[in-house]
């Protein structure tokens, strides 16, 4: 029989293996969204470095959203892009 301590070493190392993935799986999940929200996934274009870089058109598009310029230099900018074939 396994009174006294017989086969709880087992079951210990097993909790501790299991706990040690549980807290590592957790690590990686917070880093992963970490990095997924500084990228900005979906937006931009790889840059030298494998960071992303805002697509000229995406920039464009914002400054004109934070009135930074008004429609006529978004228009006149965004045919500017076209015809640099950006």
């Amino acid at each position: 029989m396994y009174w006294d301590g017989g086969g709880h070493a087992m079951a210990w190392t097993g909790m501790a293996v299991g706990m040690a993935l549980f807290w590592a799986l957790v690590v990686l999940a917070v880093v992963a969204a970490l990095t997924m929200g500084r990228q900005g996934v979906g937006q931009g274009v790889a840059g030298l470095e494998g960071r992303r870089v805002p697509d000229a058109r995406a920039v464009l598009a914002a400054r004109l959203a934070r009135g930074e310029i008004d429609v006529a230099e978004y228009e006149s900018r965004f045919a500017a892009l076209e015809r640099a074939g950006e």
